[in-house]
Parts: structure tokens; C-alpha cells; sequence
């Protein structure tokens, strides 16, 4: 479930206040990474003021492909990029979808052109995937973890190579996570 802050892009969810602050600084239970997929503009831009750690938004999309109020836009991206995180694509249509409409009928197109915006802002170590099967209606090509090949298929036939497809598909998971949890 959306918080409303979130869909309505309320100011709130800063991350202004002292205790706030402290964690921001210091990461969820310590981690060196900070996650905030739920936070709108503000709380966004607090983080990312604050944290020197990683940022990373485990399963959102661009909104410059589909403007919904969940993606991030380009200065968000760039703080990421800046911040050495990674950015998870999202499988939910109506996330994905540039109209906004949650049709289970999207096509693998709509898919690529968030990973290649992804891609553009944040370079090859900044992408991932980011599903959210627990919380989302995915496109019916895509909607669940034994069709992830489809996405696989659909990269390589985009013309993206197999180093790419596999720090895509978990090498920038692993890395930020080397990063921030130790090796």
C-alpha cells in the first residue's frame, strides 16, 4: 500500500528531524547503504543531503518514461549515480506504463525503455532488478520469477550484451551490497 505522501508528493517523510537525521547518517541497523523507495521528494532530497552511504531505491522506475509519483526523476537519479547506489526496476504497470494504468498487457518495450533511461543516468553499475512480485501487478509476461527469462530474452534481443544483462540481473546487488554489508 502507497503512504500518501507517496502518491500525492506531500511534503512529508522529511528526514529533518534530529533522530531522523542520526539515522540517515548512519544507515538502516547499521548498514552503509540507505533504501527509500516509499520517501517523496523531500525525504529524498534529506537522505541524500545527509547520507554518505550508498543510495539505493530497490525497485523503482524513471519517471521521464512514466511520470507516476513513485519514479524518480533525473536529479534524483543523478544523486544515486553520485552516491555509488543502484536503482531496481519495478515490475508494476502502472509504474512501468508511461499512461499510468495498471494493464497486466504491457509490453517488454515499456520495460526496456526504463532500463535504458536507468542506464543513461546511472551507467551499467547503477542498474538492477527490482520486481516487487510480493506488492505489484507485473505485465502477464513478466509476472512471476520463473518468467524472468523473458526479461533476459528481451535485453539480448534490445542489444544489450551478456556482461551488461548480468550485473543488471544481480551483479550491481552484489557489489553494493559487498559495499555496504562486507565482503
Amino acid at each position: 500500500m502507497m503512504s500518501s505522501c507517496a502518491a500525492t508528493g506531500a511534503a512529508c517523510n522529511s528526514a529533518s528531524s534530529g533522530a531522523q537525521e542520526r539515522f540517515a547518517r548512519r544507515g538502516p541497523r547499521g548498514s552503509r547503504r540507505q533504501k527509500f523507495p516509499w520517501l517523496n521528494a523531500a525525504g529524498f532530497a534529506d537522505v541524500a543531503r545527509i547520507s554518505n552511504a550508498p543510495l539505493v531505491a530497490t525497485h523503482s522506475n524513471a519517471h521521464a518514461v512514466s511520470p507516476h509519483a513513485r519514479n524518480l526523476t533525473d536529479d534524483q537519479l543523478a544523486a544515486i549515480a553520485r552516491s555509488g547506489g543502484v536503482v531496481g526496476l519495478n515490475f508494476e504497470c502502472s509504474f512501468l506504463r508511461p499512461d499510468g494504468r495498471p494493464d497486466t498487457d504491457t509490453p517488454p518495450e515499456v520495460a526496456l525503455a526504463h532500463l535504458d533511461h536507468l542506464l543513461n543516468a546511472l551507467g551499467e553499475e547503477g542498474v538492477a532488478l527490482g520486481s516487487d512480485f510480493d506488492g505489484c501487478r507485473p505485465p502477464v509476461w513478466l509476472n512471476s520469477a520463473d518468467k524472468l527469462g523473458a526479461l533476459v530474452a528481451a535485453m539480448a534481443a534490445h542489444g544489450y550484451d551478456a556482461a551488461r544483462i548480468e550485473r543488471i540481473c544481480w551483479g550491481n546487488w552484489m557489489r553494493v551490497l559487498k559495499e555496504t554489508w562486507g565482503a
